[in-house]
């Protein structure tokens, strides 16, 4: 194999290196964005949850003010509690993927709609003139207590997991990302040796016959010709430790040659 394609295999290796370490790196960002994103819905969730809550407290305040006489702070009350509750039950609809916390939704707005239709048979009955209105009053409080308190309790339990479901994303999302920082930099050194690995190996490789032919031909410049070359290489270096052999074989029969004609010189 010539020197050249040595060259680009060893590139291609290293470039391979990068590539693999280049995707492992990618899949771990994709991961923790996609825990970054669950955080970011979990997030969203647990604050509808707790608007939805907040709404039916608005509205239980609302009517109460409402039958104490200040029905503008309380018809207002009541107004924005229906329609905060409303607006994060649309959007919890949208965002809930799991069966059991839909379950629970579809529960809570019967409630909501329960406490809504109370509501409204009371401030009715506040506002007519019948002769046993307080003692209805009395009766559907007693019933809007019972109903608020069943529903306050089911907004309670969302909130509760909803908050529980965030930290955990938190969490999963905190302790993913300690570990895709430490196998980041792992897979970088981890690339980096090996890259500098093959460039010393291939490196290595070429230097070391070049090295000992220039060791060689210092000798057999100062004529120390008893040089055997064992260098075995099938690139350029082969070739040109195949010309060395050659030029070392014909100065060897040139000195031969020189000897004898010496000797035959000297004889007669």
């Amino acid at each position: 194999m010539k020197i050249q394609n040595k060259l680009i295999l060893s590139f291609l290796a290293i470039v391979c290196l990068f590539l693999i370490a280049g995707l492992m790196i990618t899949a771990n960002v994709m991961q923790m964005t996609a825990l970054e994103s669950q955080v970011s819905k979990e997030y969203a969730i647990n604050k509808e949850a707790v608007r939805y809550d907040e709404g039916a407290r608005q509205l239980q305040v609302g009517v109460y003010l409402y039958l104490q006489g200040n029905t503008e702070m309380g018809n207002q009350l009541i107004t924005e509690g229906r329609q905060q509750m409303a607006s994060s039950r649309e959007n919890l609809n949208g965002l809930l993927t799991d069966q059991g916390m839909i379950s629970d939704l579809g529960e809570i707005s019967g409630l909501e709609t329960k406490v809504s239709g109370i509501s409204d048979n009371i401030i009715t009955i506040s506002d007519s003139s019948q002769s046993n209105r307080a003692a209805l009053l009395n009766q559907r409080l007693a019933t809007l207590q019972a109903r608020i308190e069943a529903l306050n309790l089911r907004l309670s339990n969302l909130v509760d997991r909803t908050n529980n479901d965030l930290l955990s994303a938190i969490q999963t999302s905190k302790q993913n990302g300690e570990k895709t920082v430490l196998l980041t930099l792992g897979v970088i050194m981890a690339t980096f040796v090996l890259a500098l690995f093959i460039a010393w190996f291939i490196a290595r490789q070429l230097t070391r016959p070049i090295r000992r032919l220039t060791e060689i031909a210092d000798k057999v410049s100062l004529g120390n010709l008893e040089h055997d070359i064992t260098i075995d290489s099938d690139d350029e270096i082969g070739d040109l430790s195949e010309s060395f052999r050659r030029m070392i074989n014909a100065f060897k029969m040139m000195d031969a040659m020189s000897r004898e004609s010496e000797e035959g010189e000297v004889r007669p």
